[in-house]
């Protein structure tokens, strides 16, 4: 008689069976069908399906030999699906690409959870600042069960090129004159002169004195 094996996943560390009867013949063990591979009574699983694993004991004095059967049903495993790191990344920086790796060979797709960015395949673009939330789904096959897992990574503020109009030489008594900067971004844009012999009032400079003005 088998002690009950009960159901394996694939996957699963290997494990002793045990047969058992009055005889006190040697027992032997072998896998009769299915994917497994057995040494001495310790059983390695190689796949998913349905196992049959044979008990023979060898005759012993007032007993004939003996042989047994059971059957252990092997089921598909959930792969652990592992995110490759993903940096801290700021809005404006160029599209990039995520990866997940798991031992399934079943296929990949990614997806954005949520926060402000696109997925293209596996090519992230970034829309906006904050965090974001990315899910990988591994597609199942023979012996592994769908997976999915998510990793997160924040979307930092960028700084932007805020560039000056050039400003000529000026001469001092010259009447006011404005002064312009620019940038991607549409925050609004304050001056005021850092110094030199120079007044600002908005955008508009009036000169004081000579010298250099720096604004």
């Amino acid at each position: 008689t088998f002690a009950n094996v009960g159901t394996e996943t694939y996957g699963n560390a290997p494990f002793p069976v045990t047969a058992s009867s009055a005889s006190s013949g040697a027992i032997t063990y072998a896998v009769v069908s299915g994917p497994a591979t057995i040494a001495g009574n310790v059983v390695t699983l190689d796949g998913t399906g349905t196992v049959v694993l044979q008990a023979t004991q060898a005759a012993n004095g007032n007993y004939a030999a003996a042989t047994a059967t059971t059957s252990v049903t092997v089921g598909a495993e959930g792969p652990t699906l592992t995110f490759a790191p993903i940096p801290t990344k700021t809005y404006g920086n160029a599209p990039f690409t995520v990866t997940a790796s798991s031992a399934s060979s079943g296929a990949i797709t990614y997806s954005v959870v949520s926060g402000p960015a696109t997925i293209a395949g596996n090519v992230v673009t970034l829309t906006g600042a904050g965090p974001v939330e990315i899910m990988a789904t591994n597609q199942a096959e023979s012996d592994y069960t769908v997976e999915t897992a998510t990793t997160s990574f924040t979307e930092g503020d960028e700084t932007p090129t805020l560039t000056f109009t050039p400003i000529p030489t000026e001469t001092d008594g010259n009447p006011a004159f404005p002064v312009t900067a620019s940038s991607a971004s549409s925050g609004a844009i304050t001056y005021s002169v850092v110094s030199g012999p120079a007044t600002i009032a908005g955008n508009m400079v009036t000169l004081t004195g000579a010298g250099t003005v720096v604004l």
